[in-house]
């Protein structure tokens, strides 16, 4: 039989009665929280029909997983057809007697419904849901009502599109009701992503996603954390679930989230990790979860990098002397050029701020060291420069403002390297050369314009002599 020949069968006829309840909800006749073994003999009232008929459909059944398998889709379907009829009866007259009954028909009406005509696929995806439905009270008690709701629900997202205020419902009934343990890594992502759909489908407010990745991201951070065989799937499908919820989390929501995950676990180093590299990510390191979380990860489990992150922190909370611990340790101990660059440039600004200025000229040195091209460091050394004039007083106008001619090559050489900081640097260049002292100032002290000339104090610099 070819699919096409479908338009002359009723679907009715081929698929026969199911259950009359609502699509997209779950049977009112059975207590989720409670789901009990149905009174029904388990090879039906006439066990020889639905022997003969179990063995019928399976047969044809396997032959069509074999065919399709080797690629032969024509003798595929003519199989799939052939086992309709054998598993129609067993389904409404032998419900109890495999659990492959469910898993076959919904597999079946799956391929019914992605070969059928546009005009015929509702009908088959609302048989798909009834298949779920029986499924869940013939073995709802078995299974868990949860993972079947789960399933249901998957399918739903797939087979019944604008639908989402529903299928969002059936997640939701699916995490209710799923005993912990059970929960599926694939269904949790799936979950948030229909809460993400319902949103963009402008059915919800953004707080659905925020609550909906709190409830999914708490099982998968307990699913990683036991470990063992059944944390591989969480692991592999976090990164995942991460960047889904990425887009649509402000500083505000992620403190929220992260803030209640750090209360109940504060010692949990991959939970701290996770904090820390979040909130980093998304620029929300002036919160104090992120100090905290931070400086407890420091604590438990010393590193180069949260002992970078912990300069950085005591940086902006203007902890001067914590800060520059924490970044001599990240130092010496940190292989990363780049993060070498920035551990460095970050003490030259502490030690700056400290008024340590050959150190912090040194530190900006060695932060260049590491990346050639950064011209943040010689941005650095020139505000050092441009501001010593009561360190360097001079003894003549020369003298005094020779500082300026220093502070000006730095200036000119982070313009030329770096494209990031070539305005600013530019700028700060043009301020400087307000400063030069003026051609009757060299004149007075015998300095031709172009001459080299020693910046003495601690700059201690050879420059170029110019005039404003």
């Amino acid at each position: 039989m070819k699919f096409s020949d479908l338009k002359f069968i009723s679907i009715a006829l081929l698929l026969g009665l199911f259950s009359t309840q609502s699509i997209g909800q779950v049977p009112d006749t059975i207590d989720l929280s409670n789901p009990v073994k149905p009174d029904i003999p388990q090879y039906g009232e006439d066990s020889i029909a639905c022997g003969n008929n179990f063995s019928l459909y399976r047969e044809d059944y396997r032959s069509y997983q074999r065919q399709e398998e080797m690629g032969d889709t024509e003798a595929a379907e003519d199989y799939l057809f052939n086992a309709l009829p054998a598993w129609r009866y067993v389904f409404n007259n032998c419900p109890v007697m495999s659990q492959n009954i469910y898993r076959d028909g919904a597999r079946i009406m799956e391929y019914l419904y992605e070969n059928a005509d546009d005009s015929d696929k509702p009908a088959y995806a609302d048989s798909l849901m009834m298949v779920y439905d029986q499924r869940l009270i013939m073995y709802g008690h078995l299974e868990g009502a949860g993972s079947i709701l789960g399933r249901k629900a998957n399918a739903h997202m797939n087979y019944k599109r604008g639908h989402e205020e529903e299928t969002f419902e059936l997640f939701e009934l699916a995490y209710k009701y799923t005993e912990e343990g059970d929960y599926e890594a694939p269904i949790l992502f799936y979950h948030l992503l229909s809460a993400v759909n319902l949103f963009r489908t402008g059915k919800a407010e953004k707080e659905v996603i925020v609550i909906t990745y709190d409830k999914v991201s708490r099982v998968y951070r307990r699913e990683i954390n036991k470990g063992g065989d059944g944390a591989s799937a969480f692991k592999t499908l976090e990164p995942r679930i991460e960047r889904l919820f990425e887009p649509f989390a402000n500083c505000e929501d992620l403190v929220f989230i992260y803030g209640q995950q750090f209360e109940e676990n504060p010692d949990d180093p991959d939970l701290l990790r996770m904090i820390s590299d979040r909130l980093d990510n998304r620029g929300c390191t002036d919160s104090d979860l992120y100090f905290n979380a931070t400086e407890r990860l420091h604590a438990i489990e010393p590193s180069a990098e949260s002992a970078f992150l912990m300069g950085r922190m005591a940086l902006q909370r203007e902890k001067y002397d914590d800060a520059v611990t924490y970044l001599n340790e990240a130092t010496q101990l940190l292989e990363d050029s780049s993060r070498i660059n920035q551990a460095y440039y970050l003490k030259a600004r502490v030690l700056f701020e400290q008024n340590n200025y050959q150190a912090a000229r040194t530190s900006a040195l060695n932060a260049a060291k590491y990346k050639p091209n950064d011209g943040r460091p010689y941005m650095l050394i020139g505000h050092l420069y441009a501001n010593s004039t009561a360190r360097c007083p001079g003894e003549n106008e020369v003298e005094k403002r020779a500082i300026y001619w220093a502070a000006a090559d730095k200036y000119a050489r982070a313009r030329d390297i770096d494209p990031e900081v070539a305005d600013e640097a530019q700028d700060r260049l043009q301020r400087m050369r307000m400063q030069f002292p003026s051609q009757q100032d060299l004149f007075f002290v015998d300095i031709d314009p172009g001459a080299t000339y020693r910046v003495g104090c601690w700059i201690n610099e050879t420059t170029t002599a110019r005039h404003r």
